[in-house]
């Protein structure tokens, strides 16, 4: 309805008010739904007749005083002018004192007009309502008019009231209807077409919900809006109440039959309430318009009668044949228990509620089954999906969820296929005592399922990276040399092939680590970065941490320390209980190294501080924890501590056969640590045995290896291993790394007597430290440098042979990049003196060229300006 339809219906009113005034009669009928403004519209009528001169009497019929007998007459009584009508009650002859009321009412009209208005006329009484038609029937001869409104849907006491009204000869019926789009767009009084788009939706354009929209356009729980529909349904009394209550519990669900059989009411009662809210606009379809109407209505019932209601839903909807997400609903907010057929109908629900991406719905159904459950093998069966879902979620709950079934293991009570998909389970963590454990017990009551020899924890590798479902491919089993390719362009393939499920995640991450291991850190980050934003986009943190860890681990390899702390710490940060996990653990260790690299040593001292799982050194997770661990011990001075965490380390990856330098350089580790307490020889052991392992064949581990054997050497040895280092760490991505080994390299030059060339190389590790963001790298490199960026430039500066004057001015602008002849120009000299002085410079120097000119002469071009 618009506003141009409520200006002509209150012509109509006005119309009959001017004959009323004249001496006619007229009867008028108000219908509407709930909210469409018929008290409003009689409000104005009221206020309308009282300025021309009427006397208004006022009463409105309510649900609960329906009983109450002459209420409504006795509000039209005490409305009117003192001691002009009698009060109505109580009375002892209803028809005496009925005719005594209309007797004074008649005569009341004969000096003034009358306006009799009775709101809400559903609700009448019974003696007050025969009271009115009586003087309904006698208004032919009286100035009174008379203006009733109900609800167009309503059931009155007397089915034949609105006949009575219309016998009368001046009767008229207006009809009050809801807002069209365009009439929500004037109220809202120059808003957008899409919000006034968006009230008409949520409003269903019923005028009191508009107004109430205008104060709460955010529909916010218990806000002006969520009342004003409470308020709309109580007025239509306790039947429409009580359907309201099933349809917030059916939320859309089933049809008018369903919602009788559920209210225990025919079809037909059930469906006259359903067009009363439909007619009002406070539902759609059989849907309330807005979650926050369902969730009010929801919270106002009593607690028992909500249970009770969505446990016979459940019942019906399976009756029915409904979609298992639609019965497991009920189920979850009933905790329905007892019933067989629950439990599968829960687990069907996870699945699908799953492939809609509700994960927490998913979860919800499965804790609900889990609790549920008394059989010892399907409970564990559902606990080890637990752990695969809640993965997505929360690491730690994942954690807990696995732990839980890993006890039932170990009391034999399990059967093969839950063993199998435990196993997955702990493979996915990290697990690898446990998993092996699984696979052994597995193998030994299926013996034909696994393809391997006698069950050995030294064999597990092979049949660990069989399970992980990575086309072969695990970090743990990393092929070697010319082997390695296949494998690396298997996980880009699996990468390229694959979306962010539940069942894909863990293949994933096992890609990535394959392509960070073999192919080197660039190759990964990408993938650690896209599927970390597809985790963030499908709702699921905890697959966001687990590649997020990676992109982490990536940076880290690079000698990215401050990139790798930010990431790392970015993690942990989204969960505030992280060292209750075995993956949050280890990237909280990623999160200690990169802070010990950056020389933040406080602040990695007080991520150690943090408690994590008791078992964490079970887990490959802990393993990058234990190492963080030995290097704040070292870099703080504790090189026994320090030792000791990297042979644990050792220990750990030989017992699972997954002793790998390329994940993790324990024996390199340990050796510099060594070196600190003064055993040479057994340092050299290490790194000897590190250098004649296949994996020393990768640049990145022979770089360090190269490195820390140097520090076994002699002075001149020492020069030639460092420079294989530096060019073998050149080609590793691993820039703080190649930084170290730049700082050996310029140190070395230095004892060698070579002051110019360690200047070169010291500047450059102290460059690339910086951009490292290894503040204590720079500091080893040139002790008591200040933040001012000038003053390592003068010290490196200082630190070069003494050029004059001239010498100086050129090499400044050919460090800077200008030719012979920009410089003869800017300097006001010739090109051959140029040349002669770059020669002189050269030999200073004992450099071959400008292109092996120090970069901190650059930092002084701005002086010749």
């Amino acid at each position: 309805m618009t506003s141009m339809n409520r200006s002509a219906e209150l012509a109509r009113w006005e119309l009959a008010l001017d004959a009323s005034l004249a001496g006619d009669v007229a009867v008028i009928l108000v219908e509407g739904a709930v909210g469409c403004g018929k008290s409003t519209f009689v409000a104005a009528a009221a206020e309308d007749a009282t300025a021309r001169g009427a006397v208004v009497l006022r009463a409105a019929g309510t649900a609960r005083e329906q009983t109450v007998p002459f209420g409504v007459l006795r509000q039209l009584a005490f409305s009117g002018p003192l001691d002009w009508l009698p009060d109505p009650g109580p009375l002892h002859s209803e028809q005496g004192d009925s005719v005594r009321f209309a007797s004074a009412l008649r005569q009341l009209s004969d000096s003034v007009t009358v306006v009799l208005c009775v709101d809400d006329a559903q609700y009448i009484d019974a003696p007050s309502l025969r009271c009115l038609l009586g003087i309904v029937r006698s208004a032919q001869t009286v100035s009174i008019t008379l203006v009733f409104t109900t609800s167009v849907h309503g059931r009155g006491t007397d089915p034949h009231f609105a006949t009575e009204l219309m016998r009368h000869s001046n009767f008229s019926r207006i009809r009050l209807e809801r807002l069209d789009r365009s009439a929500v767009r004037d109220m809202l009084d120059g808003g957008s077409t899409g919000d006034s788009d968006r009230m008409y939706e949520v409003s269903g354009g019923n005028p009191l919900l508009v107004r109430a929209l205008l104060d709460d356009p955010g529909v916010e729980p218990e806000g002006p809006f969520a009342q004003a529909v409470l308020a709309c349904l109580h007025s239509c009394g306790q039947a429409t109440w009580e359907l309201a209550e099933g349809l917030a519990v059916l939320d859309g669900q089933g049809t008018a039959a369903l919602a009788g059989e559920l209210l225990g009411v025919s079809t037909a009662a059930a469906q006259q309430a359903i067009t009363a809210l439909g007619a009002a606009g406070l539902i759609d379809g059989l849907r309330f318009r807005h979650p926050a109407v369902t969730a009010a209505v929801l919270d106002r019932m009593d607690t028992a009668r909500r249970v009770d209601l969505h446990q016979r839903a459940a019942a019906l909807c399976r009756r029915a044949g409904s979609p298992a997400h639609e019965i497991a609903r009920h189920l979850l907010a009933s905790g329905h228990a007892g019933a067989a057929w629950v439990l599968p109908v829960l687990r069907t629900a996870a699945g699908q509620f799953l492939s809609f991406g509700a994960v927490d719905q998913a979860v919800a159904c499965l804790e609900l089954a889990h609790g549920l459950c008394v059989d010892i093998a399907e409970r564990a069966e559902i606990g080890v999906r637990l752990s695969q879902i809640t993965a997505a979620l929360s690491p730690a709950a994942s954690d807990r969820h696995l732990a839980q079934v890993v006890v039932a293991s170990r009391a034999g009570s399990l059967p093969d296929s839950v063993l199998r998909s435990l196993a997955d389970g702990l493979i996915a963590q990290g697990r690898i005592d446990d998993a092996a454990s699984c696979l052994e017990r597995s193998a030994a009551a299926d013996s034909g399922h696994w393809a391997a020899d006698a069950p050995t924890v030294a064999s597990t590798p092979a049949r660990l990276a069989e399970q992980a479902r990575t086309h072969a491919v695990a970090p743990w089993a990393l092929p070697y040399g010319k082997e390695q390719d296949p494998a690396l362009s298997s996980a880009e393939d699996l990468l390229r092939a694959v979306s962010v499920t539940s069942s894909t995640v863990e293949p994933a991450l096992q890609a990535v680590r394959t392509l960070l291991y073999l192919g080197g850190p660039q190759r990964s980050l990408s993938w650690s970065r896209a599927f970390a934003d597809r985790a963030d986009d499908r709702g699921a943190p905890g697959w966001h941490a687990a590649f997020a860890g990676l992109t982490a681990q990536a940076l880290l390899r690079q000698g990215d320390a401050a990139g790798a702390r930010a990431e790392a710490a970015a993690v942990l940060d989204r969960f505030p209980h992280w060292y209750d996990s075995y993956q949050l653990s280890g990237i909280a260790g990623t999160l200690v190294h990169a802070l010990t690299a950056m020389g933040r040593l406080e602040d990695a001292a007080v991520v150690l501080d943090c408690p994590v799982p008791e078992d964490l050194d079970d887990s490959m997770h802990g393993l990058a924890h234990r190492r963080a661990r030995g290097l704040h011990a070292l870099a703080v001075g504790h090189p026994h501590t320090a030792v000791e965490h990297f042979l644990e380390v050792g220990r750990i990856m030989t017992r699972w056969g997954l002793d790998r330098a390329r994940a993790l350089p324990w024996r390199t580790d340990a050796a510099e640590a060594l070196l600190r307490l003064g055993d040479a020889e057994w340092a050299r052991r290490l790194v000897t045995e590190q250098l004649g392992m296949p994996d020393a064949a990768d640049p990145w581990v022979h770089g360090i290896c190269l490195r820390v054997q140097a520090a076994l050497c002699g002075v001149g040895a020492r020069s030639a291993l460092l420079r294989t280092a530096i060019d073998e760490l050149s080609r590793s991505e691993d820039r703080y790394e190649l930084a170290l080994a730049l700082a050996h390299y310029g140190r070395t030059l230095k004892e060698l007597g070579d002051s110019a060339r360690s200047t070169i190389v010291s500047r450059r590790a102290w460059t690339i430290a910086g951009e490292c963001g290894a503040e204590s790298l720079r500091r080893r490199i040139l002790p008591g440098y200040s933040d001012d960026p000038a003053v390592p430039s003068r010290m490196f500066v200082a630190g070069l042979p003494k050029l004059s004057a001239s010498e100086q001015r050129v090499a400044t602008l050919a460090a800077h990049g200008d030719t012979n002849r920009e410089i003869a120009l800017k300097l006001y000299i010739t090109v051959s003196t140029v040349e002669q002085h770059l020669t002189r410079i050269y030999r200073k120097l004992e450099i071959a060229g400008r292109q092996q000119l120090p970069s901190a002469l650059r930092a002084d071009v701005t002086a010749l300006a």
